[in-house]
């Protein structure tokens, strides 16, 4: 059986939790690559999502897109994000209104924020695979 040699790739930008993005990849940037690419081109509607079952008042959507967002976050290394997330999942059901929506609203602020640095760590892997490719 043929070995596959590591292939290492270091995450930078300080605004992700790059400890836990070299743990969660390890030697697997393709995967990484492939995680982040998901993660910008969704991110968008599930944010919208979510929004709309606030609006909506629909509790038990809340807490099911919460859930979605905070596994759906910590696959590119938004921890923070991924702990409001985890808090507005466990007061969607009896959180009063305020609550909730102030949490949407960090997690959105932070989100929007960390566009910019997800969407350079996915071009420096895109780089990064390119360059190896023969």
């Amino acid at each position: 059986m043929k070995k596959v040699p590591a292939i290492s790739f270091e995450f930078r930008h300080q605004a992700l939790d790059v400890a836990y993005l070299q743990r969660l990849y390890q030697h697997q940037p393709s995967y990484a690559f492939d995680m982040f690419e998901g993660f910008l081109s969704e991110i968008g509607s599930r944010i919208a999502q979510l929004g709309n079952a606030i609006a909506e008042n629909n509790r038990e959507q809340v807490k099911y897109y919460a859930h979605q967002l905070r596994a759906f976050t910590g696959i590119v290394g938004l921890t923070g994000v991924q702990s409001t997330s985890e808090r507005l999942e466990c007061c969607s059901m009896a959180g009063s209104p305020d609550t909730i929506a102030q949490l949407f609203g960090e997690i959105s602020t932070d989100i929007r924020q960390a566009m910019q640095p997800v969407r350079l760590e996915f071009e420096r892997l895109q780089a990064f695979l390119q360059s190896r490719e023969p």
